[in-house]
């Protein structure tokens, strides 16, 4: 798991706690198998009474995880956003694939000509 320091950063007493908190809330997810997305963790800090649950909150938190990030504090792999996908290109091997590609996902309307649709 990589914590890769890209940043030095001072962090207040009450902010390396946030941290360490994080990272024992994290440690045990992982020892279970599970990742956390940002908004999980920040569930595990209102659950657990160490953070009121509210939108400053939330976004308090979220600038703490990044900046500890940032600084090598916290695993770059251990909050994951799952809302984000990797989007490719569409690859084919030659041309001939591409056309048998376009065949099989060819359809026509067949309510285009129909005065109305059920």
């Amino acid at each position: 798991m990589p914590k890769i320091k890209y940043v030095d950063h001072r962090f207040s007493p009450e902010t390396r706690l946030v941290i360490e908190q994080a990272n024992r809330i994290i440690t045990d997810y992982q020892r279970q198998g599970y990742d956390l997305t940002l908004r999980q963790l920040y569930y595990q800090f209102v659950s657990r009474d160490l953070i009121p649950n509210s939108d400053r909150e939330y976004k308090r938190l979220g600038s703490v995880i990044n900046d500890a990030r940032l600084a090598g504090l916290i695993d770059w792999y251990a909050i994951t956003d799952r809302t984000r996908n990797l989007r490719s290109v569409a690859h084919w091997g030659a041309p001939s694939d591409v056309i048998e590609s376009a065949a099989a996902s060819f359809r026509m309307d067949k309510w285009a000509n129909q005065p109305c649709r059920p």
